[in-house]
């Protein structure tokens, strides 16, 4: 398989409010989350067939992504690190701090997955300054573990 055969879901409104009970919207983010729900209506949901990888390892990426659904594995050197459920954000340290993968991710059963791209995150900064902050956590998270 290749890395581009992924199918893209419509963004409904029930999508936009799971990302706000995730905390992905509002005070955190320094934004009213009905005027965010609108900006980031721009957002890509996508659905990975199994055994897809998302991220491979050490790549620099130009997206973030959110696991939705599903489940999606993360390997590094090709042992398994974890399992990966709704809710986990990775991808963020290309474009947050422009450093490859430290680990793999490879899609599992159901695996759905929002992508943030770069172009989308610069604006959206722009308008939310708690936007980075909030995704920064996620990174030094993953950097503790890296």
């Amino acid at each position: 398989m290749t890395q581009h055969e992924f199918t893209r879901i419509p963004v409904a409104q029930s999508h936009l409010d799971w990302l706000t009970q995730m905390g992905f919207f509002g005070k955190q983010s320094g934004g009213d989350p009905r005027q965010m729900k609108a900006d980031f209506s721009a957002l890509e949901l996508l659905q990975y067939p199994s055994g897809l990888a998302i991220i491979e390892e050490n790549e620099l990426t130009e997206c973030i992504h959110i696991l939705f659904e599903g489940s999606a594995d993360v390997s590094r050197g090709g042992s398994k690190l974890a399992t990966i459920t709704s809710g986990a954000v990775f991808g963020e340290l290309g474009i947050l701090i422009r450093r490859g993968s430290s680990a793999a991710v490879t899609a599992g059963e159901g695996c759905q997955a929002f992508r943030l791209g770069k172009i989308l995150l610069l604006n959206l900064q722009r308008k939310y300054p708690g936007l980075v902050p909030l995704l920064l956590g996620f990174a030094k998270k993953h950097l503790v573990h890296a």
